[in-house]
């Protein structure tokens, strides 16, 4: 039959687990960012190539160049933007689940010492 688990060892593996899903998020969200930016890195190149087409024409096409590739590098800014915010948020929740994990392994230990005194 399960147990009953109360006090410092069910606090212990419930921070535990809490410090353990963070680190996961905190893993699930970097594997995005990288592919974000791995997405960047193409629409940037896309960008310059686009740009590089239209300077062939020099009287008009720095203007036309910009123009088309706009959008995109819009885009790109925003993509930017967007990477900075969630690697701030993969870290914090790192940092956090590491500290969470750590705390919960202490409650455990020391639940466990109380019991053998």
């Amino acid at each position: 039959m399960l147990k009953k688990i109360t006090g410092k060892k069910g606090l212990g593996i419930v921070i535990l687990i809490v410090g353990i899903v963070l680190i996961g998020a905190s893993f699930v969200i970097q594997q995005k960012i990288e592919a974000g930016k791995e997405e960047i890195a193409s629409g940037k190149e896309k960008v310059a190539q686009g740009k590089r087409l239209f300077s062939l024409v020099p009287s008009v096409g720095n203007t036309v160049g910009d123009q088309v590739t706009a959008p995109g590098q819009s885009r790109i800014i925003q993509g930017e933007s967007d990477i900075a915010y969630y690697q701030d948020l993969a870290n914090k929740l790192l940092a956090s689940g590491i500290i969470l994990a750590i705390a919960g392994g202490i409650f455990l230990v020391l639940s466990k010492t109380k019991k053998s005194n």
